[in-house]
């Protein structure tokens, strides 16, 4: 089944099989993000434009939603893989944790040191997260990224149990353009793709869009070493995509991929392959793979 948004302020569901509408679901406002629950399949999420976070069980006739107001524009969501938490990004630079039992906000915290929309949330993990704790289908992936309008994508540690617990900045990407355009990225949270990264824990973790080194005003004070990493992509206002290597102390730009001739609005890298689609304002989508090895690291052509 297939869940969509849209601006004549519905949700649809369709079945993909027989190419048809399932159902309709009206909305508050314009529909900026929709989720599927991770646990029970006929529950989803949406967030609108008119400060509106709502759940919708298909299986209700009536198809009434439960509505949650929120402060500001919600503009990207994440269900939490527990069936009970779900994670906002809104228009005024808040990332907010929703209980959807006592339908609470229970956490809230700002993106940035100025209210910057958030545009999308995007999930992922290492594959050596398995180490700190048992980690299968349910458990929450370590790392969490977001875009906002200040051309910045911060990388977050989520910690050892979230939601609940604390965020932990890493990462702050640059190189790509977010302003006043909704940007998503994906994480790559396969096996089949074994990224590594030489960390350097005391250096910065902003690297600037003309090359991949970190910034000279930063000294590498500590043995370098490699570690596991994973590849974070996302689109940009400018013609291209862009990936990224990111590890838990360091983080480098790693590709910039061309072939798009307009903004590339979102990314999203396949659940099990390193294959990565692109989608764009010249009316395309491209899909890319990796290439054989350039040097020490692989690329995606």
């Amino acid at each position: 089944m297939l869940l969509s948004g849209a601006y004549d302020e519905t949700c649809k569901t369709w079945d993909v099989e027989a190419g048809k509408m399932a159902g309709s679901y009206d909305t508050e406002g314009f529909v900026q993000c929709v989720g599927w629950d991770f646990v029970d399949a006929n529950l989803f999420y949406y967030g609108t434009s008119r400060k509106v976070l709502g759940m919708v069980d298909v299986r209700m006739s009536e198809q009434t939603p439960v509505v949650i107001r929120n402060d500001a524009m919600v503009n990207t969501l994440y269900p939490s893989r527990d069936g009970i938490h779900v994670i906002t990004g809104d228009a005024q630079g808040m990332l907010k944790v929703w209980d959807m039992r006592s339908r609470q906000c229970i956490s809230a915290v700002a993106n940035s040191p100025t209210p910057m929309p958030i545009t999308h949330i995007s999930i992922g993990r290492r594959r050596t997260d398995a180490s700190r704790r048992a980690v299968d289908d349910y458990d929450e992936p370590r790392y969490m990224s977001v875009n906002s309008y200040d051309n910045l994508m911060r990388v977050y540690d989520r910690g050892m149990d979230p939601p609940k617990s604390d965020l932990r900045a890493v990462h702050a990407l640059k190189g790509f353009k977010n302003k006043n355009w909704p940007i998503k990225a994906s994480f790559y949270c396969g096996s089949g793709y074994n990224s590594s990264i030489i960390s350097r824990p005391t250096a910065t973790d902003i690297y600037s869009d003309g090359d991949l080194t970190p910034n000279p005003e930063y000294p590498e004070t500590t043995e370098p070493r490699e570690e596991k990493s994973v590849l974070l992509a996302t689109g940009s206002a400018d013609p291209y995509a862009y990936l990224y290597n990111v590890g838990e102390d360091s983080a480098e730009l790693m590709q910039r991929l061309e072939g798009h001739t307009d903004r590339v609005y979102a990314v999203n890298f396949h659940p099990t392959k390193p294959i990565l689609a692109s989608c764009s304002a010249d009316c395309t989508v491209k899909v890319w793979s990796p290439s054989p090895s350039r040097g020490k690291k692989k690329a995606i052509l």
